[in-house]
C-alpha cells in the first residue's frame, strides 16, 4: 500500500485500497498505518472521505447515493406514460409523419393524408400536433431549422432521410410559447372558464422537403394547451424540448446531471434510517416496516419499478432477512414472473 503525505501541521494521508477491500471501509473509522521512515511507529487516524473511483486524475467529486433507481425507472419502465413523462422532452419536440384526420383529429384515420406532425410531451403522455399535409417518399431529405436559434444558413438545423417506408423522425430543439392563463370561476359545481394567452409564441420554425418550398406555415388548424393555431398562422413550436439525440455524448451528459441532481432524494438514501439510526425528524418513531421481506406476486402489491429498485432499498434499509434471497425472478407457474420485493 502507497500513502502520500501533505502539510505535516494537519498530515492527511492518500491511499489506494484494493476493490476486495474498499467495501469494509467507512468514513468515521479508526485507522492504523506505519510509514518506512519510522519502521517502530504506529500512526492512527480517522477516515475522512472515500473517493469514488481510484483515479489519480480526479481531484473533486460530488457525492450521490448510489440510487435505487430513480433514474433507472424512466430507462427501464416498460410503462409507456412513464417513459414518455421522462425521455420526451428531453428527445422532443419530435418531428414525425403520419396520416393525419382532419375529421378523427389522429393519425389514420378517417380521409386521412400524408403530412408532417410534432409528436410532443403532454404531462406524461405524448401528443399529436398536425403541421402541414407532405407525403414523403424513401430516401427524401427533411430538414426543420429553429430560427430563434441563429439567423445564419443550417444554424439550428436538424435533418433525416425518410427511411424505406417514408417515415422520418427528427429531435429538435425549441422554447415553447410562454402563456398566460387566467381561471374564472363558474357556478357551483362547474369547473372554472380558462383562457390562455400567448405572450410570447414559440420559436420560429422552417421545414424544406428535398430542397423543395419551405414550410412556414400551419397548413391546419389546430390547438395544443390551449393555444390555437389557425392555418396559415406562422409555424411555430408548440412544446419545448432540449433536442437530444440518443445515446450521443450530450444526451449523456445531460442524463448523467440529471442522476446528480435526482438522486440525494432517492429513497435509498434513507433507507438505512428507515428502522435502525432513525433521523431526528422521525422523534423515534421507526418507518412502518419489518426486518424481513417476502417475495409479492402480481396477485398482491406489484411496484412498477425495475428490479434493481426492488432489491437496493431492502438491502440499503438492512431488511434483508431469512425470506430474502439472491433470486429476484420466481419460477412458481401461479405467479407472474415479475415479482418484487414488498414489505410483509
Amino acid at each position: 500500500m502507497n500513502f502520500t503525505l501533505s502539510d505535516l501541521t494537519s498530515p492527511q494521508v492518500s491511499a489506494s485500497i484494493s476493490e476486495a477491500d474498499i467495501g469494509k471501509i467507512q468514513p468515521g473509522q479508526k485507522v492504523n498505518f506505519t510509514l518506512t521512515s519510522y519502521p517502530n511507529r504506529t500512526f492512527s487516524g480517522t477516515v475522512a472521505s472515500i473517493l469514488p473511483a481510484v483515479e489519480p486524475a480526479i481531484v473533486a467529486a460530488a457525492p450521490v447515493s448510489g440510487g435505487s433507481g430513480l433514474g433507472d425507472v424512466g430507462a427501464r419502465s416498460t410503462l409507456g406514460p412513464v417513459v414518455q413523462a421522462v425521455f420526451l422532452e428531453v428527445l422532443g419536440p419530435l418531428l414525425v409523419n403520419c396520416n393525419w384526420s382532419t375529421k378523427d383529429n389522429a393519425c389514420d384515420g378517417e380521409d386521412a393524408k400524408p403530412s408532417l406532425v410534432f409528436q410532443v410531451q403532454q404531462v406524461n403522455h405524448d401528443a399529436i400536433v398536425p403541421i402541414a399535409p407532405a407525403e414523403l417518399h424513401p430516401g427524401d431529405l427533411v430538414k426543420v431549422c429553429n430560427l430563434a436559434q441563429s439567423a445564419e444558413p443550417d444554424q439550428g438545423c436538424r435533418s433525416a432521410t425518410a427511411d424505406s417506408e417514408g417515415r422520418i423522425r427528427i429531435s429538435l430543439a425549441a422554447d415553447a410559447p410562454e402563456l398566460s392563463v387566467t381561471h374564472t370561476p363558474q357556478a357551483p359545481g362547474l369547473p372554472d372558464k380558462v383562457d390562455v394567452k400567448v405572450t410570447r409564441p414559440g420559436d420560429a420554425l422552417r421545414i424544406t422537403v428535398d430542397g423543395g418550398a419551405p414550410i412556414e406555415t400551419f397548413g391546419y388548424s389546430t390547438q395544443f394547451v390551449g393555444v390555437k393555431y389557425p392555418k396559415d398562422s406562422p409555424l411555430t413550436a408548440v412544446a419545448r424540448g432540449y433536442g437530444e439525440r440518443r445515446n450521443s455524448p450530450d444526451f449523456r451528459r445531460l442524463w448523467g446531471l440529471s442522476q446528480l441532481i435526482l438522486e440525494p432524494g432517492d429513497p435509498v438514501s434513507y433507507a438505512p434510517h428507515y428502522s435502525k439510526e432513525l433521523l431526528a425528524a422521525r422523534k423515534d418513531n421507526p418507518a412502518n416496516v419489518e426486518p424481513e421481506m417476502q417475495m409479492a406476486s402480481r396477485r398482491e402489491t406489484v411496484i412498477a419499478a425495475p428490479h434493481a429498485t426492488c432489491r437496493t432499498i431492502p438491502c440499503a434499509a438492512s431488511l434483508a432477512g431469512r425470506a430474502l434471497t439472491a433470486a429476484v425472478e420466481t419460477t412458481d407457474s401461479s405467479t407472474d414472473s415479475r415479482s418484487v420485493w414488498s414489505p410483509r
